[in-house]
């Protein structure tokens, strides 16, 4: 920037505005995972196959079973409960499903209905379940009562009796299927479901410009002609997304219809570009932050699609720029600035942005000339007066300060199955008769009868819920009553015969195994229930305390038919309808069926560590090494739910640095055939080549730079020293991002993955955490990367565990990079917070709350703690660089109360100060000054 600056007579002073490194993490895509306790689970054991590792005195099976990788998590019952059933796709608005439990459950709290896949109580949908009396226990019908997320023009949307029109739906099982006494999961099992409909629902996401702007996205749809956007004004809480609060009070706007070429929808009201100016000074864009966002598809016959899942602007409100009330920028000037503060849209945080003047026309007055700003990186523009005593008016003035962002666009896979995709995955079931429709054959003689006034309980709790955001006015609905059984022993149970044939017979004459011939209802008559008659459905209605509703069950026929297992016939029934009554059997026995042939499944092992903390992971992490093409999910019924896949995916792609990078955006999964298939940055023997010299480097790296005496504060601060010294920050590649070019993985691979920095030594942050968790493992650091935003753009980092804490280092940010010594060095949460950076939930199992083991105020390990680098006041600063300037040519400071604005009046109070402490005026000829961050640099020339 080519502004005239003042100058001193005895000092050189220069003033450094910080460009900090970020805007570096792939946006293609998120993480989850548990991080608490990675280690490397490879299981090293000697057979005829094995292979001596490089350096090391282990060997490594080189192929195993997906059996073998599950033997290592054996103990991890709860992962083996949660998936123990493919999801239901594409079934009935009205389809109930029938869990047969073992033990005398409860049926209200065995089984709930959510909208999200963590299964709060704040998701809950409002529907009750029925329970029968059978022979083994009881059979917990799960019953649709009222549609969640729709408009009054779906005019079935009011009717009872439906899910709705949510994008997808998770059934919660919470009690031990199998167990005889009640017994309540640590996990539950979650099974999430989908609605058939004729058209696909779109997948949604949102994206910010490089000006700043949001805008609500999705991916095309087939066969769409149009799409209908939908908004909701979001006046309440805004902790939870819709679907975690069950989308109640959600009552859906339609404000635009475009055609199918049309993927994008930007908010008029809050950011189309039109910049307000406030009593004639203050500018503004995205002026509002509070909506959520759907999208429907529409084909050539009218039929609408469901809804996308919800996208919601102020969930980026924190990066969104509002607005700069600089009061620099309302009055005439004498100088321009080279960088201003912008408020974002949450109203709270501050970034800073360059800002360049251009001028406007010739000098009306003597000294003045009008300028017009553009703050870089947003909307925000307006108009200055530029005081000038020489009268020197170049005709631009153009800042130099770097912007530590780019656009971002946050990219989720489809969620939802398409809609030709069959509701029960499985070529044995090809030919099978599917009836969702017809409702669940159970005789009301044997059903479970409910307390009345706890059901109204419950529908007080919801009606509560409708005024008060989405939230319960208690903490757990669950426990909120104690139990909805008002008798849990009904005169009858229902029996079902080995023909699938249901029967009711009374309790006290029922013998166990078999039926009794004389078997009889009080009107004297053998009770065979037929389930070929039509179902009615009565209104339910209170009688004698318990809610009743009459039906007429359905037949289930069974016949025999082999499938083929472990190279021989295996004879089993598999039935020739599947209904409400058996779907939930079915699906189950085909998920058993289908993980136990594929456990068998051979796959390479690889000899490098591997970090993952379930089979699933360890599974994904061991072929996207191997750079496996096309992986078989059928092992693993979890990965059919998208959103775990993805994140799993995700979770290992960041945490294995032997991965060299993978293009989310190309690549696919089969629905079909369960398989997902995998586009890379960089072929398979680059991969390999890549990978054994980053496991050599590692080695030889880390043998170097550390020893058994080190604390494992000192191992970090080795491998810190060591990147720093040998590693250069990659603007081209960089750079090349931000001019919102897309093949950036193709051009710079490296850039983003770990050969980058550790054997080329150039790359962006992404391959900066790679490296420092390489040699952190090796050095045996329990370390993760750690993924969110710095500024506005897209970031990764590192923590590291010392002494059961965890803390903020990011390598990235370095000395060569931006001047400062070790400016997050073993840092807290909070810190790293006051400065712009942001965590996300990408790489963590879960939502933001779980971010919370990483968040803490500790300081206690922070290079400059540890140092005794920490000031107070401007005497403090005089007093450590006075400690340290004849050890040290550069001294960095943090000075805690950060408050400098001009850093001429700094200085003067700065040379006022060391001249007490002694220091002669001439040995601050040629003193530098760097102001960055919180950070005061103070070097020789």
């Amino acid at each position: 920037m080519n502004l005239k600056k003042g100058s001193t007579s005895v000092f050189i002073l220069l003033i450094i505005i910080l460009t900090v490194l970020s805007g570096c993490k792939s946006n293609e895509g998120k993480i989850n995972g548990k991080y608490e306790n990675i280690v490397e689970k490879n299981n090293f054991e000697k057979n005829d196959s094995e292979e001596t590792l490089n350096n090391t005195a282990q060997t490594y099976k080189k192929t195993i079973t997906i059996e073998d990788i599950k033997a290592e998590y054996n103990g991890d019952n709860n992962v083996k409960n949660k998936y123990m059933f493919k999801p239901f796709y594409n079934v009935e608005q009205t389809t109930e499903f029938t869990f047969e439990f073992k033990s005398n459950v409860d049926p209200i709290k065995a089984v709930t209905v959510h909208t999200d896949s963590k299964c709060e109580d704040s998701s809950l949908i409002y529907q009750f379940n029925d329970g029968y009396k059978t022979e083994n226990g009881v059979s917990v019908v799960v019953k649709p009562l009222t549609g969640v997320l729709g408009v009054d023009s779906r005019n079935d949307y009011t009717k009872e009796h439906c899910w709705g029109y949510a994008p997808i739906y998770y059934l919660c099982v919470r009690y031990d299927l199998d167990s005889t006494t009640v017994t309540k999961l640590e996990e539950p099992i979650i099974i999430p479901f989908t609605i058939k409909n004729e058209i696909s629902t779109p997948s949604s996401y949102a994206k910010i410009d490089d000006k700043g702007m949001f805008s609500f996205n999705w991916h095309p749809v087939e066969d769409a002609v149009s799409y209908k956007v939908y908004t909701v004004y979001n006046m309440g809480k805004k902790e939870k997304t819709c679907a975690e609060t069950g989308f109640v009070s959600q009552f859906l706007k339609h404000v635009a219809t475009v055609d199918s070429s049309v993927t994008q929808y930007i908010n008029d009201r809050v950011n189309k570009g039109n910049i307000s100016v406030i009593d004639g000074d203050v500018v503004i864009q995205n002026n509002i932050c509070s909506y959520n966002y759907y999208v429907t598809a529409v084909d050539e016959k009218g039929n609408e699609s469901f809804f996308s899942e919800p996208v919601s602007d102020w969930k980026y409100a924190d990066i969104l720029p509002y607005k700069c009330d600089d009061s620099k920028l309302l009055y005439s000037m004498s100088s321009l600035p080279n960088s201003v503060m912008v408020t974002s849209c949450d109203g709270v945080t501050n970034i800073e942005y360059p800002i360049n003047f251009y001028k406007v026309g010739e000098p009306t007055r003597s000294h003045l000339c009008e300028y017009r700003y553009e703050i870089v990186g947003t909307m925000l523009t307006g108009s200055i007066e530029y005081r000038n005593e020489n009268d020197e008016f170049l005709d631009s003035y153009i800042s130099d300060f770097k912007l530590e962002k780019g656009g971002r666009e946050i990219i989720y896979a489809n969620t939802t199955a398409p809609v030709d995709v069959s509701s029960l995955i499985d070529e044995d079931y090809n030919n099978i008769s599917m009836d969702l429709l017809s409702k669940t054959a159970y005789p009301k003689e044997a059903k479970i009868k409910l307390d009345a006034a706890n059901l109204y309980r419950r529908a007080d709790l919801e009606a509560a819920r409708l005024f008060n955001d989405g939230e319960y006015t208690v903490d757990s609905v669950m426990d909120y009553i104690d139990s909805y059984v008002a008798t849990d022993n009904p005169e009858y149970i229902a029996y079902k015969d080995e023909n699938g044939t249901i029967y009711v017979v009374k309790a006290s004459e029922y013998s166990g195994n078999k039926m009794q011939q004389d078997n009889t209802l009080e009107s004297g008559n053998k009770e065979t229930i037929n389930n070929n008659l039509d179902s009615s459905v009565e209104t339910p209605n209170v009688d004698d305390g318990a809610l009743n509703v009459n039906e007429e069950p359905k037949m289930m026929l069974n016949t025999e038919m082999n499938i083929s297992g472990d190279s021989k016939k295996e004879s089993v029934k598999i039935p020739s309808v599947i209904n409400n009554n058996n779907y939930v059997e079915e699906q189950r026995k085909s998920t058993e069926k289908q993980v136990k042939q594929a456990n068998k499944e051979e796959i390479d092992n690889t000899k490098y560590p591997v970090f993952a903390d379930t089979a699933g992971q360890k599974y994904l992490a061991i072929c996207l090494i191997n750079q496996k093409e096309k992986i078989s999910l059928k092992a693993f019924p979890e990965y059919q739910d998208m959103k775990e896949l993805i994140d799993d995916v995700k979770y290992v792609w960041y945490q294995n640095p032997y991965i060299m990078g993978i293009n989310l955006s190309e690549s696919r999964y089969s629905y079909g055939s369960q398989t997902f298939t995998v586009k890379y940055n960089v072929d398979k023997e680059t991969a390999q080549k890549y990978q054994e010299e980053i496991y050599k480097k590692s080695k030889e790296i880390v043998s170097s730079i550390i020893n058994e005496t080190m604390t494992d504060y000192e191992k970090v601060i080795a491998i810190w020293n060591y990147i720093e010294n040998n590693s250069a920050y990659n603007y081209e590649a960089y750079n090349y991002v931000l001019a919102g070019n897309k093949d950036y993985y193709s051009k710079y691979s490296n850039a983003w993955n770990t050969y980058g920095i550790l054997c080329e030594k150039i790359g962006v942050c992404q391959s900066y955490s790679y490296a420092f968790n390489i040699l952190a493992h090796e050095a045996g650091i329990e370390t993760v990367m750690v993924t969110g935003t710095f500024k506005n753009g897209g970031h990764a980092w590192n923590a590291v565990k010392l002494d059961g804490i965890w803390y903020m280092t990011d390598m990235t940010n370095n000395k060569n990079a931006i001047g400062v010594l070790y400016w997050i060095c073993n840092s807290s949460t909070e810190y790293i917070y006051t400065n712009g950076y942001r965590l996300d939930d990408e790489f963590i199992d879960g939502g933001l709350e779980n971010t919370t083991v990483y968040t803490q105020n500790d300081n206690s390990k922070d290079w400059y703690v540890v140092n005794n680098l920490l000031a107070n006041t401007v005497a403090d600063c005089a007093r450590i660089w006075n400690q340290n300037r004849r050890t040290n040519s550069m001294v960095s400071i943090r000075y805690v109360n950060d408050n400098i604005q001009d850093m001429q009046t700094f200085f003067n109070e700065f040379s006022k100060e060391v001249t007490k402490l002694g220091v002669a005026k001439q040995e601050l000829n040629g003193i530098m000054f760097r102001k960055a961050a919180g950070t005061i640099s103070i070097s020789k020339q």
